[in-house]
């Protein structure tokens, strides 16, 4: 399928997409998912302290695999994930870098004000018991850790998922875990990344709470998207002006993404669609409307 990004003036260059196709639900028909990502660069803090986000020069790829800690260490997780249930908030690496190995380290992430992340350690000598813990304040928790963890765990070579899948698989945030324990206070995080929206971030170790490092910064005032569906009927000449609209469906930004050593921000939104709405052999193109459904 051919997707087209939005055309406004001036053009957004940092935005890319990718197409995906699979199931959400055992038993269940194939679905089609679209992935919307955008870079952006996070400028030097204002008089108020909040760093400005401004739209990345040239796009970046969506993530089709996971990543092995390098580069920025992170061990990056794929992004082609069809549906989340929640919003992923992802604090790659540190505010400011601690000596390692990291023992008693403390945060939070804070939404307009409140806790949508927090993680905590019952002294300042604990050090965490898994790779992932040590490399990010908030990081990608590991698809084999409880409560992440699919029990019983499929082999990989088996096309169906397990009775108990469900879109909550497929949040990488942090859950409770052995050395840290990281909560979502109020389940904040099952709404959407707000546009144009205070975030903060701190991070401190147990009993230091006074000498935290923080760090502010503002989502972009991103507008609402849509995908608009467009088909062949099956007949006739198979044009792009002829193509029909099959569907138009809001897409959700449900991925945030912040590396505050490079000051990057990336941001994901997607949807997902009956890949059999039409005869699949005639799904011809997804355009990313502004504007929303």
């Amino acid at each position: 399928m051919i997707i087209t990004l939005p055309t406004t003036i001036p053009a957004q260059n940092n935005l890319s997409a990718s197409l995906a196709c699979g199931k959400v639900q055992r038993g269940a028909p194939d679905r089609l998912a679209l992935v919307l990502k955008a870079a952006y660069d996070l400028g030097q803090p204002q008089s108020d302290g909040i760093r400005p986000t401004v739209p990345a020069g040239t796009p970046e790829p969506v993530a089709e695999a996971d990543q092995t800690p390098s580069g920025f260490g992170t061990g990056a997780q794929c992004e082609l994930s069809l549906r989340k249930l929640r919003c992923d908030m992802v604090v790659a690496g540190w505010l400011s870098t601690p000596a390692t190995p990291v023992r008693g380290m403390e945060g939070y992430v804070r939404v307009a004000g409140l806790d949508w992340l927090t993680r905590s350690t019952p002294d300042a000598a604990q050090v965490p018991s898994e790779g992932d813990a040590v490399r990010n304040l908030f990081g990608w928790q590991p698809r084999d850790l409880d409560p992440r963890r699919l029990n019983p765990n499929p082999p990989d070579d088996d096309p169906l998922l397990p009775d108990n899948y469900s879109a909550d698989f497929e949040n990488c945030y942090r859950r409770s875990a052995a050395g840290p324990v990281f909560a979502t206070p109020a389940n904040r995080n099952t709404g959407s990344v707000p546009a144009a929206t205070l975030i903060e971030l701190a991070q401190w170790v147990h009993g230091h709470a006074a000498e935290a490092v923080t760090y502010r910064l503002r989502t972009p005032a991103f507008p609402d998207y849509a995908a608009q569906l467009r088909a062949w009927c099956g007949h006739g000449p198979d044009k792009a002006r002829f193509w029909s609209v099959a569907g138009r469906i809001a897409l959700r930004c449900d991925t945030l993404v912040l590396h505050p050593a490079a000051g990057r921000v990336r941001l994901l939104w997607r949807c997902d669609w009956n890949r059999e709405l039409v005869n699949p052999a005639h799904w011809r193109a997804v355009q990313v409307l502004e504007g929303g459904a």
